[in-house]
């Protein structure tokens, strides 16, 4: 599913709900409940692209908007949600040198890039998440800005990472995300790190440290 069309779920719940209901009910290949489906909500299907309604239909399936796998609901999140998301992930990357970072100067430098909560959060829980992947020392000199577009790279490059068991389309659309910070930095690193783990990371991130709307899309 493409993105625009995903995130246009959220603002009509009762759709939302029935795709989900749909999901938890019929095989994908039931083309006389997917038929019904139609019937019920035409006008959000005539607001897909023909070619890709002819496409969907040929391939007589729901997996055009099948949100069974509570892992494909990530394409819901809104850009403002993802960069969060991206910069916890991305701080718990550098959480050993977070939580050794003594110096008055360098703890306000990190806490004016990361914001207090994230801060807090990578002090509670951050050497745990990644185990500390990454030893780097922060300077007071550095530009904050700089360090928050470092983390937002590595957080990304992890949901990157993340979205390789979803749609092209939402690979393509998070790397843009990476152009968009304009910073040249390390290699991005290979990740090798438990789907289910990672999805269940980002699901707590989402609904307890930035928004618990989120929750009702998850669980």
């Amino acid at each position: 599913m493409q993105r625009e069309y995903a995130l246009s779920l959220i603002d009509n719940k009762e759709l939302l709900n029935a795709v989900l209901d749909f999901n938890s009910v019929h095989e994908s290949s039931n083309k006389e409940s997917l038929s019904s489906f139609y019937a019920q909500y035409p006008s959000f299907m005539r607001d897909i692209e023909e070619t890709d309604l002819v496409l969907f239909k040929k391939q007589q399936k729901i997996s055009y908007f099948d949100f069974s796998d509570p892992k494909s609901r990530v394409i819901f999140f809104d850009k403002e949600t993802l960069d969060k998301i991206a910069v916890y992930l991305g701080s718990c990357v550098f959480a050993d040198c977070i939580t050794t970072t003594i110096l008055k100067n360098e703890l306000l430098c990190l806490s004016q890039a990361i914001g207090s909560s994230v801060y807090k959060f990578v002090m509670e829980h951050g050497r745990y998440v990644f185990g500390g992947t990454v030893k780097r020392h922060y300077s007071s000199k550095r530009d904050v800005k700089l360090v928050l577009q470092e983390t937002k790279y590595q957080g990304y490059s992890i949901l990157v990472f993340f979205a390789g068991s979803l749609s092209k389309n939402y690979q393509d659309f998070l790397l843009r995300k990476i152009a968009e910070l304009d910073v040249e930095f390390e290699k991005q690193q290979q990740w090798s790190l438990d789907q289910d783990k990672l999805f269940s990371l980002i699901c707590f991130i989402a609904i307890n440290e930035i928004d618990g709307k989120w929750k009702k899309y998850f669980i």
